[in-house]
């Protein structure tokens, strides 16, 4: 016998550090085929951006910085938030360059474009496509007019450090996502970390529950593990043992058999995840095996 359990929403926590190099080219948008345009062309600090026919100008050419995490325009202004607050309608706009949290963006596999200090993601206002479009920061849903193409996304991290039955279900778990029209999720090593030591924890302690035995929540443990990005949900499964196809799809069982942990796996807002599994025991009267699963 199985049992599942879940968990979903968090804190919003602060910025990561980052990695690589600079690719420069138009943001298009996946709804409108439209780019991220500075009206006319204007280099003020504080002019708000639109959707605009894309023509190739330097007024739509964003270079965007691994390391820094800065979408630049002109060589001189980044993108950034009218303001510091997490409030959805936010407009973006151009600044100096100065490295603050509302400049730092996150470019992810799938197509989002997500401010790293407040959290919410570039977005083509009311879903608009024409000419002239407003485009603000809105809560994350992966959406058409959130998804844009163009820049290089992070690259994520690779799956080396997963066992073989972990990246199974992974996979699998993917595979449900794409088949009802959401982006694969990518492997993040902070999330991989809290879920691997998450699953071997439960059968340690005998403790199936998203609160630990030490009290520790799911955003704590995520933290503890070095992952300062936004809230997190969480999906864990008692049994399946050596069964990466079963823990997701089994009819009676699986995550996918839940509403709420298949809501958290085709949950389009969420971008990145790790896969814990442990072969033990922890309840004496269900079947070995220990599956989390974090998203972030």
């Amino acid at each position: 016998m199985a049992s599942l359990g879940l968990m979903t929403a968090g804190a919003a926590i602060s910025a990561p550090a980052a990695s690589a190099a600079v690719s420069t080219a138009a943001l298009r948008g996946a709804d409108s085929g439209r780019c991220l345009d500075v009206p006319g062309g204007k280099t003020e600090s504080g002019t708000e951006l639109t959707l605009w026919d894309c023509n190739g100008g330097s007024n739509q050419q964003w270079s965007y910085d691994t390391v820094t995490r800065a979408l630049g325009v002109y060589g001189s202004k980044c993108l950034d938030s009218e303001s510091d607050s997490a409030v959805n309608g936010v407009p973006v706009v151009i600044r100096d360059c100065t490295g603050g949290a509302t400049q730092q963006w996150d470019v992810v596999s799938g197509g989002t474009v997500e401010n790293v200090g407040l959290g919410l993601c570039l977005d083509a206002a009311e879903l608009g496509v024409a000419n002239g479009t407003p485009v603000q920061l809105w809560s994350c849903n992966g959406g058409g007019n959130q998804r844009w193409s163009g820049i290089t996304p992070d690259a994520p991290a690779d799956t080396s450090g997963m066992t073989s039955l972990e990246k199974q279900a992974f996979d699998n778990v993917n595979a449900q996502r794409t088949a009802n029209g959401c982006a694969a999720l990518v492997i993040d090593e902070s999330l991989q970390k809290a879920a691997h030591d998450y699953a071997v924890e439960m059968v340690r302690t005998h403790n199936f529950s998203h609160t630990s035995a030490s009290g520790k929540s799911p955003t704590d443990r995520v933290r503890d593990a070095g992952y300062t990005r936004g809230g997190v949900g969480e999906n864990i499964a008692m049994g399946f043992e050596g069964d990466p196809n079963g823990v997701v799809n089994n009819p009676t069982y699986g995550w996918m058999s839940s509403s709420g942990h298949r809501a958290n796996i085709l949950n389009c807002g969420y971008t990145r995840t790790g896969m814990g599994y442990d072969a033990g025991n922890i309840d004496p009267n269900y079947a070995s095996g220990s599956w989390v699963q974090v998203f972030g």
